[in-house]
């Protein structure tokens, strides 16, 4: 006859390695999802800046972003009455220079970029939109990381454009010129004068002609036996 006892150690045995065969369900439920960063919180992003290239980078940290975030890059002119100790009341106001922006993504890096000028002071802010286009004592909103730096000596402001008066220009002098001389035309050799008759030497000759005649006759009728 069986012990009672075995028998219950042999069924609890048998139940040990039904389940030990048989996984185990679980609810889907209860799975994890994979883990994301919430990227409009700064601390969840990464940064860094170079003031002398005006260039700067962001990324994700702890994980890919949960969505896409906007992100703006600013160059601003720092007064020359900056002390050179970080931002402080002597660092404002600022202008904005120049501004880029691009859209942040998963475990992207990206890469903003703007031009810096080559003398003063400027300071390179990345934060949310919309662009800024100057900064106060308060700060930029939305910061995410920045940097302030001296690029060189005091900038020379731009000289105002000089006008000068326009002088009208005087006349160059003229050179008096003469009047071309005009040489008379030689006179034209005498002509005679066209009548559509015997010119006067023909009448001349037919005069001494007839007076010729005339003295021969004369002088026959006097001779003697000449006619009467």
């Amino acid at each position: 006859m069986t012990h009672p006892l075995a028998a219950v150690l042999t069924v609890l045995a048998a139940a040990a390695l039904v389940g030990c065969a048989t996984p185990i369900a679980t609810d889907p439920a209860t799975t994890p999802e994979p883990t994301c960063v919430d990227g409009r919180r700064p601390g969840n992003l990464g940064a860094g800046i170079d003031p002398a290239t005006g260039t700067a980078w962001v990324q994700a940290e702890g994980g890919p972003l949960c969505t896409p975030v906007a992100v703006v890059l600013t160059v601003y002119r720092v007064p020359d009455t900056w002390d050179g100790h970080g931002f402080n009341d002597t660092a404002v106001p600022q202008v904005a220079l120049a501004h880029d922006r691009g859209t942040l993504a998963g475990t992207q890096r990206l890469t903003l970029a703007v031009p810096v000028p080559g003398c003063g002071n400027v300071q390179l802010d990345l934060y949310y939109p919309p662009p800024q286009n100057s900064v106060g004592v308060p700060g930029t909103a939305g910061f995410i990381a920045g940097r302030i730096a001296a690029l060189g000596g005091r900038c020379r402001p731009n000289p105002a454009p000089t006008t000068r008066p326009t002088t009208p220009a005087s006349p160059s002098p003229t050179t008096a010129t003469q009047p071309p001389t005009v040489v008379p035309a030689a006179p034209p050799p005498p002509r005679l004068a066209d009548t559509g008759g015997p010119s006067t030497t023909t009448w001349t000759a037919v005069g001494v002609l007839l007076l010729t005649v005339g003295a021969v006759l004369l002088a026959r009728t006097r001779s003697p036996g000449g006619p009467s």
